[in-house]
């Protein structure tokens, strides 16, 4: 970013108007360049000034400290929502592969504890894989037809 895009955004800054990466943008530029802290302490000043005069509150004793609370505040809540974001992400992530491996495992068990012997009763499988699926109770009275 540069001094002209920084300076566009002063009164979006402190109207609360900037969207969280324009925001970063803005403050990496702001604590790196002493020409724009100036400017934007300038601008504070007065449209923060004008504000509290027409409401009738107060006046700040000190509008760079108010400045500087606001600027480490916004970065500080930009950080805090990206960290929250991560570990929402990073915690999906370990769901799903934690289901993932649970659903294999229960494949596994289901296929695998087979017999293994060829049989030519069309009904081996169904008879085989029966204890391991869940049938809801009114299919568990109905009998497998068995071939012997």
């Amino acid at each position: 970013m540069n001094c002209l895009q920084a300076q566009a955004m002063f009164n979006l800054f402190i109207d609360d108007k900037l969207e969280d990466d324009q925001l970063l943008d803005f403050i990496k530029h702001i604590k790196n360049c002493p020409h724009c802290q100036e400017e934007l302490e300038v601008y504070y000043t007065l449209l923060t000034g004008m504000k509290q005069l027409d409401a009738m509150l107060p006046l700040s004793n000190n509008f760079s400290e108010d400045l500087w609370k606001k600027i480490n505040k916004e970065e500080n809540e930009i950080i805090k929502k990206r960290r929250r974001k991560l570990q929402s992400n990073i915690f999906t992530t370990f769901c799903v592969i934690v289901g993932c491996i649970i659903v294999g495992i229960s494949f596994k068990n289901a296929f695998f504890s087979m017999k293994r012997k060829p049989s030519t009763d069309p009904y081996y499988i169904a008879n085989q894989l029966r204890p391991h699926l869940f049938y809801p109770p009114i299919y568990q009275d109905i009998p497998v037809r068995n071939k012997e």
